[in-house]
């Protein structure tokens, strides 16, 4: 048996390879092709992960049921895909390659990578959906809104992938440059299907939407605005999912009624020209060594984007339109009860406070 472990990263598809492996689990079993049965569940990939990383009777379970796959499909593949399996330490690892050793000897690790800068940018918008990102944080190269791994090892590419080339052997990690125009029918599913050596079967369901849409500079302004008003209050009462959700669920309703990508879709550009140039300068070095080991040499990022800064001010999203998700964001709050602790003025806008006060008014002279 072959295990095939993909491990990301952040913001390169991955959950569109999930999603498109848990929809077609039964026709990949046709090719001998399995899928752990907790991915199944809700957040599975992040279950699978921390099922693995763990040491209680969940992971006994689970690697039974590897065993299971392999006992009675010897020749099977089995896909085991997380995105949060690339930061590890290399104590995680060794103990992630132990865990996969005994059930498998042939393990294959698959990545995909982005440009530092890019990736930078992309991890900042993507912490603003769980309010990690301060308004006055930098862009880059701080832990204000990012783990120590992210910043020590992880987005130095060939020293994290030396770290699973020590547990899993030199032959066994394969990275690949996530470009889109590059994968066939510009698509990483289809890339990724190649990898495994998956069939194409065209009774696959497709599924052509955005499966993990990134915030756009409105959705940023947002969060930011939330961050420096009132998060931290909310938060002190209510957990950080049920709040991520009503203000994922906000965001979602005005880009349904606007059909606006600076709400969802189009990734604000939250470094400068300088600033991606720097990334790329502290970068230089381990690239390098990336480049010589596993692409004959080749710079395959090629030279930074330019471009302006986007602007985060959330001043400077329409009154109306902000004024609109700051109400969305109660009423979806409330439809999740969370305590709001006396916050809920905060999601008004001036001319609702006074409509407010003219009902409290009357409503005093009727009695």
């Amino acid at each position: 048996m072959q295990i095939i472990l993909h491990i990301g990263t952040w913001k390169t598809g991955s959950s569109a390879i999930q999603q498109f492996l848990a929809r077609n689990a039964q026709l990949l079993e046709k090719q001998d092709v399995f899928l752990p049965s907790i991915v199944q569940q809700e957040l599975g990939h992040t279950l699978l992960f921390r099922t693995l990383q763990s040491s209680g009777a969940d992971k006994q379970k689970l690697l039974e049921e590897l065993g299971r796959i392999k006992r009675d499909r010897p020749d099977a593949r089995v896909i085991v895909s997380s995105e949060h399996f690339w930061p590890l330490s290399s104590e995680e690892i060794a103990s992630l390659a132990a865990a996969l050793h005994d059930i498998a000897d042939d393990v294959c690790v698959i990545t995909y990578l982005r440009p530092q800068d890019e990736m930078w940018a992309s991890i900042y918008a993507q912490q603003t959906k769980s309010f990690r990102v301060r308004p006055d944080a930098p862009g880059w190269g701080t832990v204000d809104f990012v783990a120590h791994s992210i910043l020590d090892w992880a987005l130095s590419y060939h020293k994290c992938l030396s770290m699973f080339e020590a547990e899993f052997g030199e032959d066994a990690v394969t990275p690949r440059l996530y470009r889109r125009e590059q994968f066939p029918e510009q698509d990483v599913i289809f890339d990724f299907l190649d990898f495994a050596g998956i069939d194409r079967d065209p009774k696959f369901d497709r599924y052509e939407g955005d499966t993990n849409p990134s915030f756009g500079w409105k959705s940023v302004a947002m969060s930011l605005w939330f961050v420096s008003t009132c998060y931290h209050e909310i938060r002190e009462t209510n957990s950080l999912p049920d709040i991520r959700r009503g203000f994922r669920a906000a965001v979602g309703d005005m880009h349904a009624r606007k059909n606006d990508a600076d709400w969802l879709g189009k990734a604000p550009n939250v470094l400068s020209g300088q600033d991606r140039r720097d990334i790329r300068e502290h970068y230089a070095t381990d690239n390098q060594a990336l480049f010589q080991r596993y692409f004959a040499g080749e710079d395959i990022f090629g030279a930074p984007e330019e471009g302006p800064k986007t602007s985060l001010d959330y001043t400077a999203i329409p009154e109306a339109e902000f004024n609109r998700v700051r109400k969305r964001m109660l009423k979806h709050f409330r439809k999740g009860k969370l305590d709001m602790r006396g916050t809920e003025d905060m999601f008004r806008s001036s001319s609702q406070l006074s409509f407010t006060g003219v009902r409290k008014l009357f409503a005093t002279k009727a009695e």
